[in-house]
Formats: structure tokens, C-alpha cells, sequence
């Protein structure tokens, strides 16, 4: 006669419950319960305790769970030691709740915690988020070139514009293309240009001076 039964104290279940219910018909089958043809599910089940090659850990926690003394020496679990559906949440150890809570037939001093659910794993198939791309700004290829507003201010020299003029147009043609570009990268270049600008003026002063003084020489030969 087999011996196994629960190890808790409180309860009584054990296998020979079990086999006394297979030998009972099933008033929905008509069947002896214990017969492949009848699947309902029996009271209970029995579940041994793990083995200390595979989880000794689970093992003892399993031991400690059934606070069960052998005199003054903690109990340890038999061959035949086992521990029934009832005292699991899930009616059998899952990987949420492994620990048996329920009717311990005593209060814990500290609340069983089940283990922490295990974590997700990715499929290897799927891909990783993308993440968003940071917007760079790069360098306008159509800024405003020192070049350019020379020949605009050369050719506007060439048409005998004075230099009130001159600048007009210049400032013009800056504004026109600040609007399309960025104010900050053509501060450096329109500080220059105004730079340019002032020595073009000298350089028209110069001009002038040397026409008058040309026209002065002409006057006083004639």
C-alpha cells in the first residue's frame, strides 16, 4: 500500500483518496473515473517534491513551507514526501507561483512571494526600434559669396552710380538672399563685406580726386 501522501499536517490527502476515486463511475461517462475515456479531472493531485540534483534550493524552500519538525532536527522530505493541488494558487507549481500558500494550516511570519515573472524575450526575427534620426543642419550651398557682391558692386561702379548707390544695392541684394539663408552663418561674411564696401569708397574718393584733379590740369593748360 502506498504511503504517499501530503506533507502538511492540516490536510489529508494522500493516494489512496486518489484510487478510491478511479474506481468510482462517472455519472458523466459511465466509466470508471481512472479510465483514459474519463477526463475529469480528479479531486486533487500529488505533487513530489524536487529533487535535490535538479532545484535543491526549491527544495528547502519547499521544506521550510511545510514547517514540519523531526524532533529538534528540521524535517526533511521523504521519497514518497509529497504536496497536494490544494495548497498551490495556480492547483499545481508554475513559474509564477512554484511556493505552496494556501491552507498551511498555520500563519507565515512573512508572506510567501512567488517569483518574479521571467522576463521577455525579444523574437530575434523581429527588429529593434528604430530610433529617430537627429536633424542636422548642414551649410547652405547658397549663401552669399564674397565674389558676387564684388562683381555687383564693380558693375555698379561701372555705370557711374555714386556710393550711396552702390550701397543701396548691396544692401538689397543682402536681404533679398538673408531671406533664403541662415542670419547667423552671414553675420562674419557681411561684417567683411562692409568692410570691402568702406575701402571701395576710398578707392571711389580716390577716383574722383584724381578726375579733378585731371580736369584742374586740363583747365589750366587750356
Amino acid at each position: 500500500m502506498s504511503t504517499r501522501c501530503c506533507a502538511f499536517n492540516s490536510c489529508t490527502n494522500n493516494a489512496t483518496k486518489i484510487t478510491q476515486w478511479q474506481k468510482q463511475i462517472c455519472p458523466i461517462h459511465n466509466v470508471n473515473q481512472g479510465l483514459a475515456s474519463c477526463i475529469c479531472e480528479p479531486p486533487f493531485r500529488l505533487f513530489p517534491f524536487p529533487t535535490t540534483r535538479k532545484d535543491d534550493q526549491l527544495r528547502k524552500k519547499w521544506a521550510s513551507i511545510v514547517n514540519r519538525k523531526n524532533g529538534s532536527e528540521n524535517w526533511e522530505p521523504k521519497p514518497d514526501s509529497r504536496v497536494c493541488s490544494e495548497h498551490f494558487v495556480d492547483k499545481r507549481p508554475t513559474l509564477q507561483n512554484p511556493y505552496p500558500s494556501l491552507k498551511l494550516g498555520y500563519t507565515p511570519y512573512k508572506p510567501i512571494k512567488s517569483r518574479p515573472p521571467p522576463k521577455h524575450r525579444s523574437n530575434s526575427n523581429v527588429s529593434p526600434p528604430s530610433k529617430k534620426k537627429r536633424l542636422v543642419l548642414e551649410p547652405i550651398s547658397e549663401h552669399v559669396s564674397e565674389q558676387s557682391l564684388m562683381f555687383e558692386s564693380a558693375a555698379c561702379m561701372n555705370d557711374n552710380s555714386s556710393v550711396e548707390e552702390v550701397c543701396e544695392q548691396l544692401s538689397t541684394s543682402q536681404n533679398e538672399k538673408l531671406d533664403n539663408s541662415h542670419n547667423d552663418d552671414l553675420e562674419s561674411k557681411i561684417a567683411s563685406l562692409e568692410e570691402k564696401v568702406k575701402q571701395l569708397e576710398l578707392d571711389l574718393s580716390k577716383k574722383e580726386d584724381s578726375r579733378e584733379s585731371r580736369c584742374m590740369f586740363g583747365v589750366a593748360q587750356f
